[in-house]
């Protein structure tokens, strides 16, 4: 299938803007007098921003310089831009000046009115939910439930892999302190293998916490909770089987990355990166390029990748993958790439530490 004309003008002008920022960049880097370290520490920070970057200049400067550009033509999508300079702004300007200022005060209502409204309403609820009354819980497990489904607490969670994972290696890195922990007799794998499971343990208990108050909620709202748990008891198991395979899909690829550089904010920005810029590249390519091929560039769409495992666990599709492309595969298939991007970054970060000794 052909690319729309105007997401093809985007996205080169995205391409041209990121090597030019590049460009100048580098132009920037070699006059500066940066000893060895510094100069170590400076490429590794641009290559772990760079994702973020990219995505910046692709997906969202590239957009803006293209709009303006056809802003000053004729264009209806399915004819190329024709130029028409300033006819445009003295349409805007002339004859829908009308439509033009109730645009503009839909925006300062907005901003003015809307925005603040919203978070004296959110502030007030919170203070509602602290509130203690009698049935305080039940309205709590109500009130919280859409937040605790399966795609929104994944994302929450990859979030916080990706905060917090990095401190568990890169200050002993920065330190250059590893080698007090093998002062004892331990190896480097005894090293990275207790960081691992440590940082395992506290994300799976993190994953599994909101499961179980959507599991308890429900339970407390049927008529009798004895017999919900008796009709329902498979719900247990998978609800540990899910948290415990998105703990380790985000415990393991943000210690790799950690794995790489010293610097915790480097790293935090890479993890984030990975997700933001896969998210949009995987599912607007997947759709453009038809469903026989999409849906395997689908996969690139690192976020969705342990939600797949959790619908193959429940046997149904959560909302967050109901669109995806992806979904079109074979249970095997996204299971299978699911291990390989779990235990293929486990190898490699193994491999990194299994060679140090004191």
């Amino acid at each position: 299938a052909k690319l729309p004309q105007q997401l093809m003008d985007m996205v080169a002008t995205g391409i041209i803007g990121f090597f030019v920022g590049v460009a100048l960049l580098i132009g920037w880097y070699k006059r500066q007098n940066l000893g060895k370290l510094a100069s170590h520490e400076a490429r590794w920070g641009m290559l772990l921003v760079s994702p973020w970057v990219a995505r910046f200049l692709i997906f969202t400067l590239g957009p803006m310089i293209a709009s303006l550009y056809l802003s000053f033509t004729s264009y209806n999508v399915f004819s190329s831009p024709r130029w028409v300079g300033w006819h445009n702004y003295n349409d805007l300007f002339g004859p829908d000046a009308e439509i033009l200022m109730k645009s503009l005060w839909n925006v300062l209502y907005l901003g003015g009115v809307g925005i603040p409204l919203g978070l004296m309403t959110g502030l007030a609820t919170a203070m509602l939910l602290n509130v203690g009354v009698r049935g305080i819980n039940y309205y709590r497990t109500v009130f919280y439930l859409p937040a605790v489904v399966p795609g929104i607490a994944a994302i929450i969670l990859l979030i916080f892999s990706a905060a917090v994972g990095p401190e568990l290696l890169c200050p002993d890195r920065r330190d250059r302190v590893i080698d007090l922990y093998l002062v004892r007799p331990i190896t480097g794998t005894d090293y990275i293998i207790a960081r691992w499971l440590a940082f395992l343990t506290i994300m799976t208990l993190v994953a599994w916490l909101p499961q179980f108050v959507l599991l308890g909620g429900l339970a407390l709202g049927a008529d009798s909770p004895a017999d919900y748990f008796k009709d329902n008891w498979l719900d247990t198991p998978r609800f540990l089987a899910s948290g415990f395979a998105l703990a380790l899909y985000t415990t393991t690829l943000a210690l790799l990355v950690a794995s790489f550089t010293n610097r915790r904010a480097y790293a935090a920005a890479f993890i984030v990166g990975l997700y933001v810029i896969s998210l949009p590249f995987a599912e607007g390519m997947s759709r453009d390029v038809g469903e026989s091929v999409g849906k395997w560039i689908a996969l690139i769409n690192l976020s969705n990748v342990p939600i797949h495992v959790n619908d193959i666990i429940f046997d149904e599709v959560s909302g967050v993958t109901r669109d995806s492309p992806a979904k079109a595969l074979s249970g095997w298939i996204l299971f299978g790439w699911y291990l390989l991007l779990t235990v293929v970054p486990f190898g490699i970060m193994w491999s990194r530490y299994r060679r140090i000794s004191l």
